[in-house]
């Protein structure tokens, strides 16, 4: 199992660039002043991801950037902007905490009947939540929010 650290120099991850590579574990996008365009579905299916570190640096996750990983918790600092179905169908989430503005149409939507989180906190920079954004998702304890608005 391995770290992946993506490097402050780079620019685009391009469209199914490490899809499906159970070797990784964790992400860690280095801080940078340059933009990263993380293209569609980028990491999806990786098996044994479980931990992403955004850092500082500002990035544009494409639809399904993430679909289908095995995190447990996710913090989606400000820095990062959300494509449709970035996280979805990832069943083993319990713990979500959002800084970004906009969470876009079916961001974190589970397809299974075993969805449960433990808590969600949207931070006051949480403007807008797209169309079935959370769908299927039980929350078991707690969700926190600021005034949003949703489509």
């Amino acid at each position: 199992m391995k770290n992946l650290v993506i490097d402050s120099s780079t620019k685009i991850i391009e469209v199914s660039a490490y899809s499906g590579d159970d070797e990784i574990e964790t992400v860690i996008f280095e801080d940078g002043d340059t933009p990263l365009i993380v293209e569609e579905e980028a990491f999806a299916y990786c098996e044994n991801l479980t931990k992403v570190d955004f850092g500082k640096r500002k990035i544009i996750l494409g639809n399904s950037a993430f679909y289908c990983c095995p995190f447990y918790q996710l913090e989606i600092p400000s820095n990062v902007t959300l494509g449709v179905n970035c996280f979805a169908d990832n069943y083993n989430l319990e713990r979500l905490t959002i800084d970004t503005a906009i969470i876009p149409d079916y961001c974190f939507i589970n397809n299974e009947e075993d969805g449960e989180l433990e808590s969600i906190y949207l931070s006051d920079n949480v403007v807008e939540i797209g169309e079935q954004a959370f769908g299927g998702l039980v929350i078991m304890n707690e969700l926190v929010q600021s005034k949003v608005h949703k489509r």
